[in-house]
């Protein structure tokens, strides 16, 4: 595994589109239901749903910032289990740099474990998977963090993550989605790359870097701040219902047929249980859910060997697990009669 997975284009370009995107939301704050505030250290920090409305709009841009702007993902709607959802679909360009490098998220453990982070400020950080030393990351763009919080930070939150970036709070620009909401839903959604590159980096043990290309698509649960155990919630989604195609550079003696089959759900010890289950049995908190670095995988998968374009398909949608998810009037009109 390279030390230094960018380059010093790469590294230009995720600033200046980085940059360009945060300007964006700002700049059209008031029509994509967000709020904008200015801690007293001076951190800047965009309420995407806390006390905010967000917008389905704010979690496709969020997306793309939180893989340092080297990603394009669009909005459409689907079908799943006879209900009709939104559904993203993300392109990552440089697959191990934005989508394994910015996008997985990190635990801020200094505040709190539920509390997570990805974006370009990872790259700052000492365990940061890109390896670049700090001077060499200057600017305010690496100082952009997405933040998975069912609050606004407060300042010690800032001057924490000021401490372990190395930035003074003022350059940190802090994007806020709780992940019940319209925005959160759809940017963890949005995650659904991210989820194979860490399984093939974190979990099967093989060098992300042989990933060339990198499309997914998952379909985006309607926000609920409170879920029961049972409810069916975005991971659920990415795992029932995820697809995503991607074209390896395979080493020697490669078995692209066998990759392929373990990056889907379907391979799992857990498969046919609903995330919420797990989450209430590890009681609430995401890094306590047992093998959970095995569990990042998707529905469907088909690997392409570049050189060849020999193709290889495994997984399926599993509508059974998602079926009867939300309410109707028709279904509750059924019931009572």
């Amino acid at each position: 595994m390279s030390n230094d997975r960018s380059t010093v284009a790469q590294r230009d370009r995720i600033a200046q589109r980085t940059v360009t995107l945060v300007r964006g939301l700002e700049h059209d704050a008031c029509i994509l239901g967000l709020a904008i505030s200015r801690l007293e250290n001076g951190a800047t920090v965009i309420d995407c749903g806390a006390n905010a409305a967000g917008s389905w709009e704010a979690g496709r841009r969020i997306t793309e910032i939180s893989q340092g702007g080297m990603a394009s993902a669009r909005l459409g709607v689907t079908e799943v289990a006879g209900v009709v959802l939104p559904e993203i679909t993300v392109e990552s360009w440089s697959p191990v740099l934005s989508a394994y490098g910015l996008q997985v998220s990190v635990p801020l453990i200094e505040v709190g474990p539920a509390i997570r982070i990805s974006g370009p400020i990872l790259a700052r950080f000492a365990d940061s998977p890109l390896g670049v030393p700090r001077e060499e990351l200057g600017g305010r763009a690496w100082g952009i963090g997405v933040i998975e919080s069912d609050r606004l930070p407060e300042p010690r939150f800032a001057e924490a993550l000021a401490s372990r970036s190395g930035l003074p709070a003022s350059d940190l620009t802090l994007i806020v989605v709780p992940a019940g909401t319209v925005a959160g839903a759809t940017q963890i959604a949005g995650r659904i790359n991210e989820s194979v590159v860490f399984t093939i980096e974190r979990s099967l043990g093989i060098d992300c870097a042989c990933v060339s290309h990198l499309l997914g698509a998952a379909p985006v649960a309607p926000a609920a701040a409170v879920a029961a155990p049972s409810t069916v919630t975005p991971d659920d989604l990415i795992h029932y219902a995820g697809r995503v195609v991607l074209t390896i550079d395979p080493e020697v003696g490669m078995d692209l047929a066998d990759l392929a089959a373990q990056l889907t759900f379907r391979s799992t010890p857990i498969y046919g249980r609903r995330f919420g289950e797990l989450l209430a049995d590890a009681g609430g908190v995401f890094e306590a859910i047992p093998g959970l670095v095995n569990l990042n995988k998707v529905a469907q998968v088909t690997v392409i060997d570049r050189r060849t374009g020999d193709a290889f398909s495994a997984g399926e949608r599993n509508e059974s697990m998602l079926s009867g998810m939300y309410r109707t009037p028709g279904a509750r009109s059924e019931e009572a009669s």
